[in-house]
């Protein structure tokens, strides 16, 4: 009943612009045959009516279009789109959204966070930074940069 919320937003959206639509011009219709008079009024009520019921629709379907987008980012876990293309039997991964920050000395992948995704291999200048900043010691980053020569 609440699955796909997002895409029955939409769905009513549609239907109330519709009914907007036959409604005003029913009600222009019956207006316009009914007396000189209001003629006039009833070409207003079909037009602008009409156009009123489709302007209107746009903030119910809006609405409907941000949470189906809320659920993929959900389904996503927040990151970016990534795809792949393969180039010389190599795979190397791109992106959509942002610059890519390195790439893996691990695994080859572009990758824009700070651990491989792939190969859980670290950023080379995070090491480097590590060191200097007396988090890890000499004997510590010799032996991670060892780690991966070998991968």
């Amino acid at each position: 009943m609440f699955d796909n919320i997002g895409g029955k937003i939409k769905a009513v959206a549609k239907v109330i612009c519709w009914i907007g639509i036959i409604a005003s011009i029913i009600i222009g219709f019956i207006m316009l045959v009914q007396d000189e008079d209001t003629a006039l009024a009833g070409l207003l009520t079909m037009v602008l009516g009409s156009l009123g019921s489709w302007i209107g629709s746009f903030i119910t379907y809006g609405f409907g279009q941000l949470v189906e987008n809320s659920d993929i980012l959900v389904q996503q876990g927040n990151k970016p789109p990534v795809t792949t293309t393969h180039t010389n039997n190599i795979s190397t991964s791109q992106t959509i959204q942002g610059e890519h920050m390195w790439r893996c000395e691990g695994c080859g992948n572009m990758i824009s966070e700070e651990i491989c995704p792939v190969c859980n291999k670290e950023k080379l200048e995070n090491l480097k930074k590590w060191k200097e900043q007396g988090l890890i010691t000499e004997e510590e980053y010799v032996q991670k940069m060892e780690s991966l020569k070998h991968v």
